[in-house]
């Protein structure tokens, strides 16, 4: 056996492992729960006045509800409560630059009534709805 031979059998060997390794990679299986995350906020964005269930969602995307909970948390930082709260505060807000009254954005932005909204809105951004519509038109 010649050591040419040997050299062309090591770097077979050596590819053979580097493709495994990157076929064992996370980041080769990502594309899927990355389509799930973008569906789950896409769902989670709209029909802000409506309840919906997690359990629902999870199975229209037919994914594990826990699994979904744990990929969504990751890759934005929050739950899924959160980041539709979130939503919910800036429908408000453009709303409340409109001009529109405060009991109809509670309702429009799904709050229970104008006392839940308000709790919410101080605490995320620190000033109350009628003080943020307030210093926003002047």
């Amino acid at each position: 056996m010649g050591e040419g031979d040997l050299l062309e059998k090591e770097q077979v060997l050596v590819e053979l492992v580097e493709n495994f390794l990157q076929a064992c990679e996370p980041t080769a299986v990502e594309s899927e729960p990355s389509l799930h995350i973008e569906k789950l906020k896409q769902q989670l964005g709209t029909n802000l006045d409506i309840d919906i269930s997690m359990n629902q969602i999870a199975l229209k995307l037919q994914a594990n509800l826990y699994t979904l909970l744990r990929q969504f948390k990751a890759a934005t930082g929050l739950t899924p409560h959160a980041y539709r709260l979130n939503c919910r505060i800036e429908l408000a807000k453009k709303l409340l630059q409109k001009g529109v009254d405060l009991s109809q954005v509670a309702l429009e932005c799904g709050f229970f009534d104008q006392s839940h909204f308000h709790r919410h809105f101080k605490a995320i951004t620190t000033v109350t709805p009628k003080e943020y519509q307030v210093n926003f038109i002047q």
